[in-house]
This record gives C-alpha cells, sequence and structure tokens, in this order.
C-alpha cells in the first residue's frame, strides 16, 4: 500500500508461493537523539557521598571488565568533565593528569559519553587536591537506554539506566 501501513510478501511454502499481507507497526517517532554520535549520560553525586578530602571526581567508565569504551585500546576511559567535548569526550588512562576531574566538595555531576544498547560499568573516583585518591564508589552495570525527559537520579547512578 502506498501508505506505508501494510506490505505484500511472498512465501515459498512446500514449493508454492504464496503471498501475504501484513500490517506494519507504525515507524516510532523521531526522539531527536543523534546516535551517529555519543549519547550523553549524567551521574549526579550527592554531597552525603562525597569522602572528606575530596576536591575532584571523575567516572572511569567502559563495556568491559576493564572499563574499555572502545576496542582501539588497552587503556580504561574516563569521563571528566560535566560537558561532553566532541574534540576530547574522555581520557584515556595515560592521558590523565592529577587535576582531571570534575571539582566536587559539595556533589556535582560528570557527563559520560555513552553507546546506546550496551551494558555500561561506571565507577565513581574520588580524589584529593594533589589527585590522589581519597575513595571509589562500588561498580555500577546499566542497560544504555535513553532516560526519560527530565529524569534524575541519586549518586554514582547514570540517570535512565536499569540496575543490576
Amino acid at each position: 500500500m502506498p501508505d506505508g501501513k501494510y506490505a505484500f510478501h511472498r512465501l515459498d511454502v512446500f514449493g508454492q508461493g504464496v503471498a501475504t499481507f501484513v500490517k506494519l507497526l507504525p515507524f516510532p517517532a523521531d526522539d531527536g537523539i543523534d546516535r551517529r554520535t555519543f549519547i550523553p549520560r549524567i551521574v549526579t553525586i550527592d554531597s552525603d557521598d562525597v569522602p572528606v578530602g575530596t576536591s575532584r571526581v571523575r567516572v572511569k567508565f567502559g563495556y568491559d571488565e576493564h572499563f574499555r569504551c572502545n576496542d582501539n585500546t588497552d587503556y580504561a576511559c574516563y569521563a571528566v568533565q560535566s560537558t561532553i567535548s566532541n574534540a576530547a569526550p574522555f581520557l584515556w588512562t595515560p592521558e590523565l593528569s592529577s587535576l582531571d576531574g570534575v571539582p566536587c566538595t559539595m556533589g556535582c555531576s560528570v557527563m559520560i559519553p555513552t553507546i546506546e544498547g550496551r551494558v555500561l560499568r561506571s565507577q565513581v573516583i574520588y580524589l584529593n587536591s594533589l589527585g590522589g585518591i581519597t575513595g571509589a564508589a562500588p561498580v555500577s552495570f546499566e542497560v544504555g537506554t535513553l532516560p526519560p525527559p527530565g529524569s534524575r537520579v541519586s549518586a554514582g547512578t547514570v540517570s535512565g539506566a536499569t540496575k543490576f
């Protein structure tokens, strides 16, 4: 049909051609998300979760047990900004400096550049002013789905995620 609601299909059943007429499901509405690039995920850290002596946080993330976010490296990936920069959406372990991370003494948010449809591992790493680790949140596992509009979740979890 020209309106795209139905389709004709030819099947071969026991050597005989059979024509079928099938009603198609409607196409999903455009949600405005550009899936040719990373989809941003917000990790919100509440002030109650920040250890004493913390001045910055970074989020280690990836899609395997080594926190790798792509197949081209042997290094873990780190989100170190409250927004995603297209020029440098994340840093690998050797690229990190002691100053990399989001300032976070009374709570903050870190943006993770994610790929939809993959299971994401993430872990919030708390740092002091010299870059030393003051603590780390437990590793969380989330299914990469799109967050509902305006969603917000508690410390160390990724918005719109299904926790295991």
